[in-house]
């Protein structure tokens, strides 16, 4: 079980995936469009009741694309797709 930091309660989606990607991540009505390559991580100030995000490789390889979604250090939810153009959709509950 995971406790929310009432200081600075923050959120971090992280990519990783070693060719092009596209997706979507936020909470609960403020979710924000996002291309990238290769590794990012996004921080979601103050998240409101949950963190969902959609992600989505941009070519056909078979290289695996991850996205973990942590709070204060502890992993809430990880997901990964080796298909080719593959999509990961996850999402974590904040209490």
């Amino acid at each position: 079980m995971f406790t929310v930091d009432t200081v600075n309660p923050s959120v971090q989606v992280e990519v990783n995936y070693n060719g092009k990607w596209s997706g979507a991540y936020g909470d609960i009505g403020n979710m924000k469009s996002v291309d990238g390559t290769g590794s990012r991580t996004y921080t979601i100030t103050d998240p409101y009741g949950a963190v969902s995000c959609s992600f989505q490789k941009m070519d056909g390889s078979s290289n695996v694309l991850t996205v973990t979604i942590t709070q204060n250090g502890a992993v809430l939810e990880t997901s990964s797709t080796n298909s080719p153009y593959g999509v990961v959709i996850t999402s974590a509950s904040l209490f």
